[in-house]
């Protein structure tokens, strides 16, 4: 016969554990999963089919089954049907969402990390540029594989979808005006550099008008932009559908689609293109992939 010492040392289990399994007092803390070989108040002792108990439930707290679960899985095991079995799947799936919920917190983390050199007035918009580079990186591959995008093709869109990230930094931190602040005329001082001028400006116009994200004016807008961020020049009419669209210019839709769909671009894109335009952007890209799709 072993002490609950020796039960404790030889299974991993806590004294807690071993007590709350074998307290019948359901009614508070007790499981009433096990009664001991031995039991009288105060007093306990535990025989060999104690031991392959308490060895059995160490192994299920292994694989993350919490004590209150345990009394099922291990009836479950005792069946010669598939509850065991299905019990162990859903657990695997539990922790699979859970051990995807931690990697991601985890690259969130390193994503901060990458903020501490900057000067600490800079910090927010290093983890802004870093948010936002990642999901420039996603939403390209995203597109190259709805696309099957050639591979320079796919490193030339990502680095245009780069600039123009880092233009829209230059925009939050000062460094370019806000256009959709200055409708009245274009600012000139920053010359080519003030790409995403002309995409506010025609932005701002379907807004005022009223016109729908996904009526043919905004899907056209998307296309425009589109083609402009593929580097292909406009063909000065409306090209609508994915059989009149070069393959760059279509991989460019998918990924403004993927980009203006993440929730860490929101912010960004409400600061640069104005109050309303991510949820309208949003929705325009996500009309024009499906056109073209």
């Amino acid at each position: 016969m072993w002490q609950r010492s020796e039960v404790e040392r030889l299974t991993g289990l806590s004294r807690h554990a071993i007590q709350d399994l074998c307290n019948q007092n359901t009614s508070r803390d007790g499981l009433g999963f096990w009664v001991p070989a031995v039991s009288k108040p105060g007093y306990a002792r535990y025989d060999e089919g104690d031991l392959l108990a308490f060895y059995l439930v160490r192994q299920l707290t292994r694989a993350g089954f919490t004590l209150a679960e345990v009394e099922p899985v291990v009836f479950g095991m005792l069946e010669d049907d598939e509850s065991f079995e299905r019990a162990l799947e859903s657990k695997e799936r539990r922790l699979v969402a859970q051990r995807d919920a931690v990697e991601a917190k985890l690259a969130a983390l390193e994503l901060l990390e990458d903020a501490v050199p900057s000067a600490p007035e800079n910090r927010l918009y290093t983890i802004m540029g870093e948010a936002l580079s990642a999901c420039a990186d996603a939403a390209i591959d995203v597109a190259t594989e709805k696309t099957s995008l050639e591979s320079q093709d796919a490193e030339l869109l990502r680095q245009r979808l780069l600039g123009a990230v880092f233009e829209m930094l230059d925009v939050i931190k000062g460094d370019l005006p806000c256009f959709w602040r200055r409708p009245s005329a274009p600012h000139r001082d920053h010359g080519e550099k003030c790409g995403l001028e002309h995409v506010v400006h025609a932005l701002n116009d379907l807004q005022q008008a009223g016109v729908r994200p996904a009526a043919r004016p905004s899907r056209a807008f998307v296309v425009a932009t589109a083609q402009r961020l593929a580097g292909i020049a406009s063909p000065g009419r409306s090209v609508l559908g994915g059989d009149h669209l070069q393959p760059r210019a279509k991989a460019a839709v998918y990924s403004l689609e993927a980009f203006c769909a993440a929730p860490e671009t929101g912010v960004p894109i409400e600061l640069v293109f104005g109050n309303g335009s991510y949820g309208f952007l949003a929705q325009a890209t996500r009309a024009c992939a499906a056109e073209i799709d």
